[in-house]
C-alpha cells in the first residue's frame, strides 16, 4: 500500500512538474488579457480568442495559473489548425489524468472544459 501511494505521489508531481514546464514556456499575452476573452465561471482566469480560418480554428490562450497555462499549451498542440469536426473527435481525455491536487475539478469544468466547447463549435 505504502509503495503504491508513492507511486501515485511520484506521478502526481511529474505531471505537475510537466504542465508547470509548460506554463513557464508558454508567452504571455498580456493583449489577450481583457474580460472580452475572459472564460467565466472559473477559479483561475482563462482567456481564450478563437476564429475561423478557412474552416480551421486557431486560437490565442493565456491564463493567470502557471498550472492551467501549461494545460493550454497541450490545447493548442492538440488543436490548433485543426477543424471543429477533429476537435469535437478527439476530446479532452488527457485531463483525467492530471489529479485533481493538480488542477481542481472546477478549472477542469468550468474553465477548460469550456475552452474545449468554444473550440469544438466554432
Amino acid at each position: 500500500m505504502k509503495k503504491t501511494r508513492q507511486t501515485y505521489a511520484n506521478q502526481t508531481y511529474a505531471r505537475q512538474t510537466y504542465l508547470l514546464m509548460l506554463g513557464m514556456e508558454k508567452p504571455l499575452l498580456d493583449s489577450l488579457r481583457v474580460d472580452r476573452y475572459r472564460i467565466g465561471g472559473c477559479r483561475t482566469a482563462i482567456w481564450l480568442r478563437a476564429e475561423d480560418r478557412d474552416g480551421m480554428v486557431h486560437f490565442y490562450s493565456d491564463s493567470d495559473s502557471l498550472l492551467v497555462r501549461g494545460v493550454l499549451s497541450i490545447l493548442e498542440e492538440l488543436y490548433q489548425a485543426r477543424t471543429p469536426e477533429i476537435i469535437k473527435s478527439h476530446p479532452m481525455r488527457f485531463l483525467d489524468y492530471i489529479s485533481d491536487d493538480v488542477i481542481y475539478p472546477e478549472i477542469k469544468e468550468n474553465g477548460l472544459s469550456k475552452c474545449y466547447q468554444m473550440l469544438a463549435h466554432m
